[in-house]
């Protein structure tokens, strides 16, 4: 055990292979950031030159995850301007160069620099109308969708549409101010607070529980 007291790139059981008794599974090394980001950058410049296919076959990586790198740096890149907008605050992103130390991901000079002749990626979502705007960066630029296994109903639709109805619940429980003032009295401020200190999901379910007793005692009878 004096081996393991250190912690060292991709500390396995065995030599060669994570588990002994498997030793023809042998994990290749993870996508290094600095590659991820390269392939986004490429593609997101020149998606009919840097295509899919062709980065899969430049960098040596199969299609599919040539196809998840540019997803998942799609929505980082959402990550990065929604956190700028509402905070300020840049992506924490320290953890990344940790663990790529511990799991061994080869570093190797990649040049990330773009053409400054090119219109940036950034302005093909805010510029939709501009000529570089295209079907095929906006596909790892919008929201993922939703995979749904055959016969199952989608899940994100019920989110979004309980989220949108308590936000209008919210938004209807806003505080209203009314001022009456009288001639040679003081002014008297009402505040209308309506549903503020009521529980909208309580009420919800208290109305769910005497509908479901209404029919329980509406069986009964018959």
């Amino acid at each position: 055990g004096r081996k393991y007291r250190d912690s060292a790139p991709r500390n396995w059981l065995s030599s060669g292979t994570p588990f002994p008794l498997n030793e023809s599974f042998r994990p290749p090394p993870p996508v290094s950031d600095a590659l991820c980001t390269h392939i986004y950058f490429s593609y997101m410049a020149d998606p009919e030159a840097n295509s899919v296919r062709a980065l899969a076959a430049r960098h040596h990586l199969s299609i599919k995850r040539i196809d998840a790198i540019l997803r998942l740096k799609g929505l980082e890149e959402s990550w990065k301007k929604r956190s700028h907008a509402l905070q300020g605050k840049p992506i924490q992103t320290g953890f990344v160069q940790g663990m790529e130390s511990i799991l061994g991901v080869p570093q190797t000079k990649i040049f990330t620099t773009l053409d400054e002749s090119k219109p940036v990626p950034v302005q093909y979502d805010t510029n939709q109308q501009s000529g570089g705007f295209d079907w095929a960066r906006q596909r790892y630029q919008r929201m993922f969708w939703e995979t749904v296994p055959e016969g199952k109903d989608p899940i994100m639709p019920g989110i979004l549409d309980a989220a949108t109805k308590s936000a209008t619940a919210t938004f209807e429980n806003k505080t209203k101010t009314n001022i009456v003032e009288r001639p040679g009295r003081p002014a008297i401020k009402f505040i209308d607070v309506g549903n503020m200190f009521l529980d909208v999901k309580e009420q919800e379910r208290r109305a769910k529980e005497s509908e479901r007793r209404a029919k329980v005692r509406s069986r009964r009878k018959e």
